[in-house]
């Protein structure tokens, strides 16, 4: 036994407690097709319709692969066909992707990973919920019609994990 203890790995552990902004390396690594969460018009949106947010989605695997959580990023329609889209398929930006980690990577911590077949059922509810200058989001995630885990993440501007880290 040792008494060492290895600060890469806790960094790594607790880098995948809170959402991680980062590029994803690749749109392959996306399981299901992506689906709008949320879509206001920025003239008429109200601050209520902004206090909460909250979707249930249901996505069919269209690969077989492992599951580790739920990324999101958003698309702004400028009108006159001028699309900016910060997601996965299109070139990287600053503002990256936000990634939700359901649970630890098995490289990390040795843990067995969640396994999709294709056409399996994923179904993720998820909330998000201002708080001050944060945002609380939680997140359950149920594989094959079975629940698999839930998350409560918190969003602090000042907290956030960046792909320069």
């Amino acid at each position: 036994m040792s008494s060492k203890i290895n600060f890469k790995f806790c960094k790594k552990l607790k880098r995948y407690k809170n959402p991680v902004i980062e590029a994803l390396p690749s749109p392959e690594c996306q399981l299901a097709f992506p689906q709008a969460m949320w879509e206001f018009d920025a003239y008429t949106v109200t601050c209520e319709d902004l206090n909460l947010v909250k979707k249930t989605f249901n996505f069919k695997a269209i690969v077989s692969g492992e599951v580790h959580g739920l990324c999101i990023w958003f698309d702004c329609d400028f009108g006159n066909d001028i699309i900016l889209t910060t997601g996965p398929d299109s070139y990287v930006t600053h503002w990256y992707q936000t990634c939700l980690y359901s649970i630890m990577l098995p490289e990390i911590t040795g843990n067995n990973p969640c396994l999709v077949k294709q056409d399996d059922p994923i179904s993720v509810a998820l909330s998000i919920i201002p708080k001050s200058r944060s945002l609380e989001i939680v997140m359950y995630l149920t594989i094959k019609d079975q629940f698999f885990t839930s998350k409560r993440y918190r969003l602090d501007p000042g907290q956030i994990d960046s792909p320069c880290e």
